[in-house]
């Protein structure tokens, strides 16, 4: 018998409690069943060139362990043919910011790759696990040349509307009225040229005191280490 409900992100959690949110077209690994994994299984794999040499790379999550309640998971990089260059820790304990896995609560979900600090390294970004509707946290993970290794976690908050400014912040229970970047489109060719497509989530409060909840996409470029601006709209803008 089954013990975990398929995950659902933010945003599909949104939907399916009635929340008004505008259809979007990003992928997201929503379906990812935490009991159908299986020691040794890669749900995830995302291309890209880490080192600029011409030739991809490819970060993989893998299972390594099964929990109660979902299942444990560890980052590798190998190359397209799937020799291994590099196998992280493998975290179990719950408390360290580092830990990757698959729950019925919510995943370590991979987005994207970047430099989003401006500094010359690729960062990768992973959705922290979450299931209600908030901001969501980036763990953030730096390419060295050699592996990854676990920075921070921050989200991307953008409090004065009448900018489209994202800046680095840390997590915290209440924001207000926001909107914040709640997943990215991977394209390999990010981390070369900067530009990300990304889904925004905008939460408003009416004079009534209702909440109102709305989303678009647009083209984000990091324009400092501290915080990503819009470069385009491609629907939905949010005023």
């Amino acid at each position: 018998m089954k013990t975990a409900a398929k995950v659902l992100s933010g945003a599909a959690l949104a939907l399916t409690l009635g929340f008004s949110l505008a259809p979007v077209s990003l992928a997201h690994s929503d379906n990812i069943d935490c009991d159908d994994l299986k020691v040794g299984q890669i749900p995830q794999s995302l291309r890209v060139d880490l080192d600029n040499d011409g030739r991809d790379e490819v970060i993989c999550l893998k299972v390594f362990k099964k929990a109660e309640y979902g299942c444990y998971a560890k980052l590798m990089v190998t190359d397209t043919k799937g020799k291994v260059i590099w196998a992280g820790p493998e975290e179990t304990n719950q408390e360290s910011r580092g830990l990757l896995g698959y729950w019925m609560y919510g995943i370590s979900d991979m987005k994207t790759v970047g430099d989003f600090n401006k500094d010359g390294r690729p960062e990768l970004l992973i959705c922290q696990p979450q299931s209600d509707v908030r901001p969501q946290v980036y763990a953030i993970w730096e390419w060295n040349g050699k592996g990854f290794q676990y920075k921070t976690e921050k989200c991307l908050i953008n409090k004065d509307k009448s900018k489209d400014n994202f800046y680095w912040v840390n997590p915290v229970g209440d924001y207000g009225s926001i909107r914040w970047i709640s997943n990215f489109k991977h394209d390999k060719n990010s981390l070369r040229s900067g530009n990300f497509q990304a889904q925004v989530i905008d939460i408003g409060v009416n004079s009534e005191g209702t909440m109102s909840f709305n989303s678009g996409e647009a083209i984000f470029t990091p324009a400092s280490k501290d915080y990503l601006t819009v470069k385009e709209w491609l629907s939905n803008k949010q005023e």
